[in-house]
């Protein structure tokens, strides 16, 4: 068949079709990184909304038609850890990642990539742990769904990522096929 003659969309499609069910397993292997990453992503637009805006740079001084920008850091407003005003670049930057992983690379580096490369994604979790952290501030405190949803999330991530690292720790020495 030669390819040349056919449209690059056709054979987009027979690439598709011939080795999309080959990857399905690996596409569930990346889907708990890629969801936790989204989550993590949104999370912090949501509740930092105004830093992002500015694209995490503080409220400058505009002159004429041309912005000076200030030399005094961001300015967090009181807030601590994840959703402090300098994790807006590691958002940035844990986005593209993210995007890149969906549409161009390779789904086996898509959970490679994000968890080397930015360490957003296990602050996020270390926030969501910390929030929700001791039995006796969870007996103080009120056991709305809010929080038991939290607490449920914390306690699936972290059998993930524990079930993720054990099978990883069997099935690559045995060459079995692992993201």
């Amino acid at each position: 068949m030669c390819w040349c003659i056919i449209g690059s969309t056709l054979e987009t499609l027979v690439c598709v079709s011939l080795h999309f069910n080959d990857q399905i397993p690996n596409f569930l292997l990346a889907l708990p990184t890629l969801t936790l990453s989204a989550c993590a992503v949104v999370s912090y637009v949501r509740q930092r909304w105004d830093v992002v805006w500015r694209l995490g740079f503080s409220k400058g001084l505009y002159v004429g038609t041309v912005a000076v920008i200030s030399p005094s850091p961001l300015r967090s407003n009181g807030r601590t850890g994840f959703f402090s005003a300098s994790v807006c670049v590691f958002v940035f930057y844990h986005t593209f990642l993210t995007t890149v992983t969906l549409l161009i690379t390779h789904v086996q580096l898509s959970t490679r990539l994000l968890c080397s490369s930015s360490p957003l994604m296990f602050w996020f979790v270390a926030s969501l742990v910390h929030s929700s952290s001791t039995e006796k501030e969870m007996e103080k405190k009120k056991k709305n769904s809010r929080e038991l949803t939290r607490r449920f999330w914390v306690t699936l991530v972290v059998r993930v990522w524990v079930a993720y690292y054990v099978m990883g720790s069997v099935l690559h020495p045995l060459f079995l096929p692992w993201t």
